[in-house]
């Protein structure tokens, strides 16, 4: 089965997008490679990077503050003409929970609120040209959190919210952004359901944007379609929320080396190349994404996080992405075509009837499919063509679609509904003229007879 969401029912070709507002990667931001940082970030032609805030490692001891990393980072930055977007991640020993002792997953404990509060304001009032100020990191998975709870990340975002609008009411305020919408392992809670429970929160009036990180898998024909499929996904609880804030896409990203788990395909610098252009160029034609970050500028030398994530090897030669990405920011947003599906709105049961799709590129595949909720199935019996000829042998209403498929990417067009009645005589669902002239005639010579 094609596992495409309702919500896909309303897909129709977006219209073209101008490139994301802010562009940049995630690097940490250390003393011994700031330069070659800001020098590798300026050739791709970044305007902003994330930088993460590590709330311990600047106020280690109540009230005893370190910007001195920071201080130095923010004015190379904003000398070279990027500005930083700043997220405050974890928190300092002396205000977690006792027995939390992981700098990446610690959060403070409730009593401490006020004390993130105070941090978040000194931090905004330090740093007035950041382009906004992230609240957490991917608060649903355990990589960051050691018990993702909505509930408590809610009560977080509203604390650092009023902070940052008391120190300068002007600053944008990102919800930490959450991954990945099939995340469901070890603790971890999947992307839009988390969101649904934070709008069950009452975060909505604390926040100017959403943040979202996308991690697709999968062959490079998957790229993109699954990027779509994760954005709609996300949409679609925060549209159900009457929401209509703008995401800030801060991570996303793949490896290059290594073997992946969707589909058992093997990862290289070339298939990389290919999946970050298409990752570009598909986010920039989304009206709805104001900011894209890519996961990440260099290799780490310590493998593990981030491991094969870069653009640049860990000696700083260049992989093939970055001439990919180069290219594919020149070459303008991800093509989209307006697909259009055609048939018949009623039919016989068991009657043969013709459906067609127009719009599709040359050179493009076709896969009919039926809605069986909560799934599109691949259509029984049907037919690879632009225009198939099927047919359904029990009584309903259906929802048929195409899939158009071309080398990098697949379209679902919209759908058309079909009501499927009992038999009705005449090929095609209609009785024909010939079949309507000889019952009239027999009829006529019974009636003759009788009298």
């Amino acid at each position: 089965m094609i596992l495409l969401l309702a919500l896909l029912l309303l897909l129709v070709a977006a219209p073209a997008a101008q490139a994301a507002q802010l562009f940049g990667f995630n690097d940490p931001w250390l003393p011994q490679n700031a330069w070659t940082t800001i020098g590798l970030t300026r050739q791709l032609g970044a305007n902003s990077e994330r930088y993460q805030i590590y709330w311990g490692s600047v106020e280690p001891r109540p009230g005893s503050f370190d910007w001195s990393q920071i201080d130095a980072s923010y004015q190379m930055m904003l000398s070279n003409g990027i500005r930083p977007l700043l997220d405050v991640v974890s928190a300092p020993g002396w205000a977690t929970r006792p027995g939390c002792n992981d700098i990446f997953r610690c959060q403070q404990a409730p009593e401490h609120d006020g004390d993130f509060a105070n941090f978040v304001r000194a931090l905004v009032a330090r740093y007035p040209q950041a382009v906004g100020v992230e609240i957490g990191n991917e608060p649903n998975m355990n990589d960051w959190s050691i018990h993702p709870d909505p509930a408590r990340y809610a009560q977080l975002l509203k604390a650092g919210y009023a902070a940052v609008k008391q120190a300068n009411p002007a600053m944008p305020v990102i919800t930490g952004a959450v991954c990945c919408t099939n995340a469901h392992t070890g603790g971890s809670i999947p992307a839009n359901q988390f969101l649904s429970q934070l709008y069950a929160n009452g975060i909505k009036g604390h926040y100017d944007y959403l943040g979202f990180h996308l991690y697709p898998g999968g062959p490079v024909s998957r790229v993109a379609p699954d990027l779509r499929l994760e954005m709609d996904r996300m949409r679609a609880v925060r549209n159900a929320h009457g929401d209509s804030s703008l995401f800030w896409i801060t991570e996303t990203g793949f490896p290059s080396e290594g073997v992946s788990a969707y589909g058992g395909g093997v990862l290289n610098e070339d298939n990389q190349a290919q999946k970050e252009a298409i990752d570009y160029r598909v986010v920039n034609a989304m009206p709805d994404v104001v900011a894209l970050y890519f996961y990440r500028l260099t290799d780490p030398s310590s493998g593990g996080l981030g491991r094969a994530m870069g653009f640049y090897r860990v000696d700083l030669t260049p992989k093939p992405a970055v001439q990919a990405l180069l290219d594919a920011r020149n070459a303008g947003p991800w093509p989209t075509y307006a697909l259009t599906t055609s048939g018949p709105h009623r039919v016989g049961s068991a009657h043969f009837f013709k459906v067609s799709v127009n719009g599709a590129p040359p050179g493009a595949t076709f896969d009919w499919v039926i809605w069986r909720a909560p799934y599109w199935s691949h259509f029984p019996g049907g037919q690879p063509q632009q225009t198939a000829r099927l047919r359904i042998w029990h009584p309903g209403t259906y929802l048929l679609a195409v899939q158009v498929n071309t080398p990098f990417d697949s379209f679902l067009s919209p759908p058309i509904k079909i009501q499927v009645v009992l038999r009705l005589h005449g090929a095609g669902g209609h009785q024909s003229s010939a079949g309507k002239g000889h019952h009239k005639k027999k009829h006529r010579r019974k009636h003759k007879k009788h009298h």
